[in-house]
C-alpha cells in the first residue's frame, strides 16, 4: 500500500502561490490589525505553515520564505501608511505649479480638476491637488500645465487621491497646452478622438453611458441616472473597472478569430492591450486586468491550463507589492472581489444554468447565459465589500444586474463599433437612430427597477455578513457544481455575441421611437443657464447653448435629431453661449446665427428675419435691430428676443434683457401678445416689468433657473408679480425641462418632473 504521504506529494501548493498568498495576507494583517493583535496573527500563521508542511502540501523552506515575505508586508505597509502626506502643515496663500490629470469635470458654471504638482511656492515638489474652478470660455484639458495660487486646506473625505484642496483660486494660469512626450500627447489626443467619435454618435445620456462603459469616464451621467445605478448596483458596469479589460479583450479576440486563429487572435488582442489600457487612464483595476489579461491570453496562446484564480493572485500581490497601501483602496477591493466572482462563481453558474436548462453549450442563448452569470458571480462577490464601505446592501443589486448583462454587452459593442467608426456620418446616424436602442434599454431598466423600489438591508456587521455571505456562497457553489471535470476558459462564449450585437446594431431602428411631428418649444433643464429647442420632425434649432458644463446636451429629449438646422446665440454669457462648443463638436449644425463668443463664427440676425422649420413652425426676431448692436445699452439688454410660432399659438423668448429692452419693446409698436413666455434674465428682479408682463400677457411663464442658484432667481418679488397677473409660473429647478407642444390647435405643457 503507497504511503498516505505521497498521495498529497503528488499535488503540493506551487511555490509562487504560497508567496502571493503571503504577500497579500501579511499586506491585509497589517492594515486590519491593532497591536494587541499581532501575537495571535503571528500565531496563526505560523500554525498554518506548519500544517501544511505536515500535510505536504509545501515545504520547510518555502514556509519559512512565506513567513519571512509576510512579515516583510506587514513592514512595508506600516511604512508606506505612516508617511507623512504631501503639503501636511502648510497653511496660508501658496502658488503650486504642475499638470492636470485627466480632464476636469464641470458642474454648471464651475469645475473640478486634480492637479499633480511638480513646484510649490517656485521650488521642486510633489503631490496631488484638487481644485476648483469658475469656467472659463477655453476649457481646461488633461495636460494642460497650471499655475494655481490660493489658500491650501487639509483634504477633506471626497477627495482620497489628493494632497490637499485649493478653491476657487485667487489667480489660474495655463503656462502651457497639452504638455508630454509624442506617445503621452498622441494617447491622450486617441483617448478625446474616441469620446468624440462616441458623443457625436449617441445622444445623451446614453453617449456618456457608453464612454463611462468603454473607459470608465462617468462624470457626466445625469444624476437620476448616477442614483439609478447605485440604487440597483449596478454603477460598477460604468467606471474603469477588470471588466472593461476582459470584455474588450474578448469581443476583440472573438472578433478577430473570425479570420484568424485562436492562438492568433489571442496574441494579435494582446498585443493591443496596453493601449488600452493606458487609454482607461491606468486606475488599479485596469492594471490588475491588463496584469491578469497578459497571463491568460499568453495561457491561451501557448495551450497552458493554468486556473484564471492563480493569474488574479499573481497580478494582485505584484500590486500590493509594488504600492502596499492599494490594499486599503475601495475600487482595488471591489475589482478585486469582482473578479473572484468572475472566475470562480461564474462558471459554477454557468454550468449550472446550461444543465438545468438543457442549453446549448455555443451560440446566442449559451452568450447570454455567460453573460448572466458573470454579471450575477461578480456582484454576489463584491455585496459584502460594498456593504463594509457603505453600511448597506442594496436589496434589487442581483435581479438588477441579471437584466442589465444583455443590454450591457450590447451597449459595449454599440460603443466600440462607434469608438472606430463613429467619425463616418453614415455611422453616426445609424447610431444615433438606431444602435441607441441598446444604451437605451439599459437605461429605461436601471430606472424602472429603481422606480420599482430598492430598499437597502442595513449591515451593521459587516465583518460577520462577510462570513457568512462567503460562506453561504461556498455552499451553493459546491451544490451547483458538476461533479464532471471542467474547465475554466475565458472569453470563449462572447464569439456568439458578436451577431447579436450586430443584430441591435442594424435593426435596433427597427424598434426605435419614431420621431414626432408635432411642433414643440422645450425649455431645457440646463441649471442656471438657457437652452431652448423649438422643433417641428426632424427639424429642430436650438436657441442658447446652456453652461460650458454641456448639460444642454444632457438635456436634449430623447429622439432629437443629429443635426441642427441653426444654433442661435442670443448674446455672449457664458450661462448661455458657454454650451455652444459643445454642441457645435456633438451634432452637426447647419448654421450658427447671433451673438455667439469667438472662436464661433455666427452670421448677425436683425430684426424681422424669419427662420423656418416646418409648416407650422418658425421663429421671427423681434430685437435687436442692426442699428442698435453696439450702443450704450447693456449687453443683456443687446440679446436677441425672438417670437416663436407653432401654428396660430407663440412663445415669447426674451434671453437676458432687462427693464430697458423691455420699454424697448413696448414702445416699437409691435404685437407682443404670446400664449407663452420664457421669463426675462431667469426671473431677476431687473425684469418682467409689470408692463411688460402686462403687454404679452401670457397664459404660461417659465423660468430656466438652477435649483439653489447664488442669485436667488426667480426674485419673489418677480414671482408676485406673475402670480398677481393670473400667470401660471414654471421653473426648470422645480419641474426639469418644459415642453410647450401643439396638439390640436391648443398649447399643451408637460414637464419632465
Amino acid at each position: 500500500m503507497r504511503p498516505r504521504t505521497d498521495a498529497h506529494a503528488r499535488h503540493p501548493l506551487p511555490p509562487l502561490v504560497l508567496l502571493a498568498v503571503a504577500t497579500l495576507g501579511g499586506t491585509a494583517a497589517a492594515s486590519a490589525g491593532a497591536s494587541e493583535a499581532w501575537p495571535l496573527a503571528l500565531g496563526g500563521a505560523c500554525l498554518v505553515l506548519v500544517a501544511m508542511v505536515r500535510l505536504h502540501l509545501t515545504r520547510p523552506l518555502i514556509a519559512a520564505a512565506a513567513l519571512a515575505l509576510a512579515m516583510i508586508a506587514v513592514a512595508r505597509y506600516d511604512e508606506a501608511a505612516t508617511r507623512p502626506l504631501p503639503f501636511a502643515g502648510l497653511e496660508g496663500h501658496r502658488t503650486f505649479e504642475g499638470l492636470v490629470a485627466g480632464d476636469p469635470v464641470p458642474r454648471g458654471r464651475f469645475g473640478t480638476l486634480l492637479l499633480d504638482v511638480d513646484r510649490l511656492d517656485g521650488a521642486p515638489s510633489e503631490g496631488r491637488l484638487r481644485v476648483r474652478y469658475v469656467l472659463g470660455r477655453s476649457p481646461l484639458l488633461e495636460g494642460d500645465r497650471l499655475l494655481v495660487r490660493g489658500a491650501l486646506e487639509p483634504p477633506s473625505e471626497r477627495t482620497p487621491n489628493a494632497s490637499g484642496e485649493l478653491a476657487f483660486p485667487d489667480e489660474l494660469r495655463v503656462l502651457a497646452r497639452d504638455e508630454g512626450g509624442t506617445l503621452t500627447r498622441g494617447l491622450r489626443a486617441l483617448r478625446r478622438r474616441v469620446i468624440e467619435h462616441i458623443e457625436r454618435s449617441l445622444p445623451e445620456p446614453e453617449s456618456s453611458l457608453a464612454v463611462g462603459m468603454l473607459i470608465g469616464r462617468q462624470g457626466r451621467l445625469p444624476d437620476d441616472l448616477n442614483e439609478a445605478l447605485r440604487a440597483t448596483g449596478t454603477t460598477h458596469l460604468v467606471v474603469a473597472s477588470g471588466q472593461n479589460v476582459a470584455l474588450f479583450l474578448g469581443l476583440l479576440a472573438s472578433g478577430l478569430g473570425v479570420v484568424l486563429s485562436r492562438r492568433a487572435a489571442a496574441t494579435a488582442a494582446l498585443a493591443l492591450v496596453p493601449a488600452y489600457v493606458v487609454l482607461l487612464g491606468a486606475e488599479p483595476p485596469i492594471v490588475r486586468a491588463a496584469l491578469m489579461a497578459v497571463g491568460i491570453t499568453l495561457g491561451v496562446a501557448l495551450g497552458r491550463r493554468t486556473p484564471g484564480w492563480v493569474y488574479l493572485l499573481f497580478a494582485l500581490a505584484a500590486m500590493v507589492a509594488a504600492q502596499p497601501t492599494l490594499i486599503d483602496d475601495l475600487s482595488f477591493q471591489l475589482s478585486a472581489s469582482a473578479t473572484a466572482g468572475v472566475i470562480l462563481v461564474a462558471p459554477v453558474l454557468t454550468e449550472a444554468a446550461t444543465r438545468l436548462l438543457h442549453a446549448p453549450t455555443r451560440g446566442p442563448v449559451a452568450a447570454l447565459i455567460e453573460a448572466w452569470a458573470t454579471a450575477t458571480g461578480a456582484l454576489a462577490t463584491i455585496l459584502p465589500v460594498q456593504a463594509a464601505a457603505f453600511g448597506s446592501m442594496p436589496v434589487a443589486a442581483i435581479p438588477a444586474n441579471v437584466i442589465a448583462a444583455p443590454f450591457y454587452l450590447a451597449t459595449l459593442f454599440v460603443a466600440q463599433a462607434t469608438a472606430l467608426l463613429g467619425w463616418h456620418d453614415g455611422v453616426a446616424d445609424l447610431a444615433w437612430s438606431a444602435a441607441v436602442t441598446a444604451p437605451r434599454l439599459f437605461v429605461d431598466a436601471m430606472q424602472f427597477v429603481a422606480r420599482a423600489g430598492t430598499a437597502e438591508l442595513p449591515s451593521g456587521h459587516p465583518m460577520l455578513l462577510a462570513v457568512g455571505w462567503y460562506a453561504m456562497l461556498a455552499a451553493t457553489g459546491w451544490l451547483l457544481s458538476d461533479p464532471a471535470p471542467r474547465r475554466l476558459e475565458s472569453f470563449s462564449g462572447h464569439r456568439a455575441l458578436l451577431p447579436l450585437a450586430l443584430a441591435v446594431l442594424v435593426f435596433g431602428g427597427w424598434i426605435a421611437r419614431p420621431t414626432p411631428a408635432v411642433p414643440s418649444v422645450t425649455v431645457l433643464d440646463v441649471g442656471q443657464g438657457l437652452a431652448v429647442l423649438v422643433r417641428e420632425g426632424d427639424r429642430a434649432v436650438l436657441v442658447d447653448a446652456g453652461p460650458p458644463d454641456g448639460s444642454a446636451m444632457r438635456a436634449l429629449p430623447r429622439g432629437v435629431p443629429r443635426t441642427l438646422q441653426a444654433l442661435v446665440v442670443t448674446h455672449a454669457d457664458l450661462d448661455h453661449a458657454g454650451g455652444a462648443l459643445e454642441v457645435q463638436r456633438r451634432l452637426g449644425v447647419a448654421r450658427t446665427l447671433g451673438e455667439a463668443p469667438p472662436p464661433l463664427e455666427a452670421a448677425t440676425l436683425d430684426q424681422g428675419q424669419r427662420i423656418a422649420l416646418g409648416p407650422h413652425t418658425a421663429l421671427e426676431v423681434l430685437a435687436p435691430p442692426r442699428s442698435r448692436l453696439g450702443g450704450a445699452e447693456s449687453e443683456n439688454d443687446r440679446s436677441l428676443v425672438l417670437l416663436v410660432h407653432l401654428g396660430a399659438r407663440r412663445v415669447l423668448l426674451t434671453a437676458d434683457i432687462e427693464a430697458a429692452a423691455e420699454r424697448w419693446l413696448l414702445a416699437s409698436g409691435q404685437p407682443l401678445a404670446a400664449d407663452a413666455l420664457v421669463v426675462p434674465h431667469h426671473g431677476s428682479r431687473t425684469s418682467s416689468t409689470p408692463a411688460f408682463i402686462e403687454a404679452v400677457s401670457p397664459s404660461v411663464a417659465v423660468v430656466s433657473a438652477g435649483a439653489n442658484n447664488q442669485f436667488g432667481h426667480p426674485h419673489p418679488e418677480v414671482v408676485r408679480r406673475y402670480e398677481d397677473a393670473g400667470v401660471r409660473l414654471l421653473t426648470t429647478a422645480e419641474h426639469g425641462s418644459v415642453t410647450l407642444h401643439l396638439e390640436d390647435g391648443e398649447l399643451r405643457v408637460t414637464t419632465a418632473r
